[in-house]
């Protein structure tokens, strides 16, 4: 059964965390309307569609809002970023928050905008695992999302990431959160280089204690290609801390 956009933002508002603004409101097939993904981004509409366009009375509705509503196309290797199509002009770059914790989303961005909204419940069990004295190592970490969540749970973070300018918003990112970023750790370059290089200081051990100079936890977010080999939202997330005592 093919459902509208109001009564999808209305359900899923029992679904979500206070002070979170950000959040996929229609899931393609699971909403009736397969290959079209619609996410709510602070006060703007992002329609991502796989293979087809934004069915004409779903784009009336999204119209209707007087939101700014942006169109992203998931076609392969398609790294344009989001098309304006109605609504007032806003800034590209805003701040968005989930469960209380601010994010940089810029809406010019290519394949993804600044955050996987599919991670959320993942990234809020990072948060309450970590603790003052760990040491955490997020992989893969792009703009940084999972080491923002453990730096608030206390512990003090590793972003690695190949990207440069990913790591530049990880840093902006830790800021919105009050959290100083020459109080972290970032790097840059190929993970398993990385991995080997902290193997030879005696770093790569989870669950040590802490002291010891070792890693305590590691965050994993691994690429993951989903149909026709398209990204697919967060791609594969593994965390691995100390058992609960």
């Amino acid at each position: 059964m093919e459902r509208n956009y109001h009564y999808c933002v209305e359900r899923n508002r029992e679904l979500i965390l206070p002070d979170t603004d950000m959040f996929r409101v229609m899931d393609g097939a699971g909403d009736g309307i397969p290959g079209v993904f619609v996410d709510q981004m602070a006060d703007r509409i992002l329609v991502s569609t796989r293979g087809c366009s934004i069915p004409a009375d779903l784009e009336s509705e999204l119209r209707d809002t007087g939101m700014p509503v942006f169109h992203k196309k998931l076609e392969q290797n398609q790294k344009e970023a989001p098309v304006q199509i109605a609504g007032p002009l806003l800034p590209l770059q805003f701040t968005a928050l989930e469960q209380g914790v601010r994010f940089k989303i810029d809406m010019s961005a290519g394949y993804s905008q600044g955050i996987f909204l599919d991670q959320r419940d993942h990234r809020r069990r990072v948060r309450e695992k970590s603790a003052p004295g760990m040491r955490v190592l997020n992989t893969f970490a792009y703009t940084g999302a999972f080491s923002v969540y453990a730096a608030l749970g206390g512990a003090q973070t590793t972003t690695l990431d190949l990207a440069q300018p990913c790591l530049d918003w990880a840093r902006e990112n830790f800021m919105l959160n009050g959290i100083d970023p020459s109080a972290q750790y970032f790097c840059k370059g190929d993970a398993r280089r990385w991995l080997e290089r902290f193997a030879r200081q005696g770093r790569w051990a989870v669950f040590h204690q802490t002291g010891t100079g070792r890693l305590d936890a590691v965050h994993q977010q691994l690429p993951q290609a989903g149909p026709r080999g398209l990204p697919q939202d967060g791609g594969r997330c593994r965390s691995r801390f100390p058992p609960d005592p």
